[in-house]
């Protein structure tokens, strides 16, 4: 790997290095929302892999559509359909993030 010519000492490479970065962050994402969901007893099936995965997911494919929107049709109605989607996704995980946090928690939290 290049990484180890460039810094002979490391016993990882940039890719693991990153990768494992990514996987603390997500657990202790994880973590926090398990935590509260336990503290305030919900049960809430899907709920943790649905803020783990579908915000990220839903970011990424609104920025494409954004670019896209500026080269395809501006002012066809699809945009439109599109965009009452990401608003249905962003505020369901609001709900749900409120629901698990609480008020206090979500805007006041250790994050905030």
């Amino acid at each position: 790997c290049w990484f180890h010519i460039v810094c002979p000492g490391a016993r990882t490479s940039w890719w693991q290095q990153l990768s494992h970065t990514t996987r603390r962050l997500f657990m202790e994402v994880s973590h926090d929302i398990m935590e509260q969901m336990h503290f305030r007893g919900l049960r809430l099936p899907g709920a943790l892999a649905f803020l783990n995965v579908v915000p990220p997911l839903t970011i990424l494919v609104n920025s494409v559509v954004i670019g896209m929107q500026s080269d395809i049709a501006p002012d066809s109605l699809i945009w439109d359909v599109f965009e009452i989607a990401f608003i249905a996704v962003y505020s369901l995980e609001f709900v749900l993030k409120l629901r698990i946090f609480g008020c206090k928690g979500y805007f006041c939290g250790k994050e905030a």
